[in-house]
């Protein structure tokens, strides 16, 4: 919430979250997958450990991004 307050545009991805997400953050912006989530973006932050990030790796990860900045919080990508 404070990243949408400050202005930052915040892609997610959660294969089971629903559209209330939307109507509570209505800037946060729903990716269709955790490959979609990642392209354009700066950073990624994982905070769950679904099994479709642990399938990417860290070189995966850096070339689909815009700044490889990464952020496992769950440990959950090969290195």
């Amino acid at each position: 919430d404070s990243c949408l307050k400050a202005g930052a545009k915040v892609k997610a991805y959660d294969p089971l979250v629903s559209n209330t997400a939307l109507e509570q953050f209505p800037a946060l912006e729903l990716a269709s997958s955790a490959q979609s989530a990642l392209v354009d973006s700066d950073a990624l932050v994982i905070m769950t450990d679904w099994a479709e990030f642990s399938n990417f790796t860290r070189a995966e990860i850096i070339n689909h991004l815009r700044q490889p900045c990464i952020v496992d919080l769950r440990h959950v990508i090969k290195r």
